[in-house]
């Protein structure tokens, strides 16, 4: 049994690189469950990062990040087996800002512009459970982590995150004001002629 588990650990792609644990939330919440197509997923939830990153770093045969090697792994994997997606976990949104699911849309939308531009992959839906921030288990907003349980990447990503630099491709221009707070203006950076 154990072989069959590896075996399929190797066959199947597993979790990558991520932000944290998915949320949990109250026993008796229910979300809103819609299946959207990704031009849906794109237009009704905010915060999606990297996805075009991603795309980028492919096109140039820049495989270095690790985000974008996981990426293109699941991508791969529902290029081979297209009917997996209907398997897929639902994609956790919490007041419309992602929460879980970014590598899925990712591997989408590498396939829809760029790996497999003919499977009509932005026409296929995936499962997206929405729910309320009210209905997160208090638990999840209190929880902490010792900085020393996690790995390299996992501080590298977490430092990255609370420093809110600008994603690779894009640069801070001053600082803009959301929602009484300070954040980087980030802007796509623009090539020099």
């Amino acid at each position: 049994m154990i072989k069959l588990i590896n075996l399929l650990k190797e066959i199947i792609p597993q979790s990558g690189v991520s932000s944290g644990a998915p949320a949990k939330f109250k026993p008796k919440s229910k979300p809103k469950i819609k299946e959207l197509t990704l031009s849906e997923i794109l237009q009704q939830i905010s915060g999606i990062p990297y996805y075009k990153e991603v795309l980028d770093d492919i096109k140039k045969g820049d495989e270095s990040w690790e985000v974008t090697k996981k990426v293109k792994e699941y991508a791969e994997y529902l290029k081979e087996n297209p009917s997996s997606i209907n398997n897929l976990p639902p994609i956790i949104v919490i007041d419309k800002k992602i929460q879980d699911g970014a590598h899925r849309i990712s591997a989408i939308y590498l396939l829809s512009n760029f790996l497999d531009t003919k499977g009509k992959w932005d026409e296929k839906k995936l499962k997206v459970n929405f729910y309320k921030k009210e209905d997160l288990d208090p638990k999840t907003l209190k929880s902490t982590t010792n900085l020393k349980e996690l790995s390299l990447e996992e501080q590298k990503i977490l430092k990255y995150l609370l420093n809110e630099k600008c994603w690779k491709g894009y640069t801070q221009k001053g600082m803009k004001t959301m929602f009484g707070k300070k954040y980087p203006n980030c802007v796509k950076k623009t090539k020099k002629r």
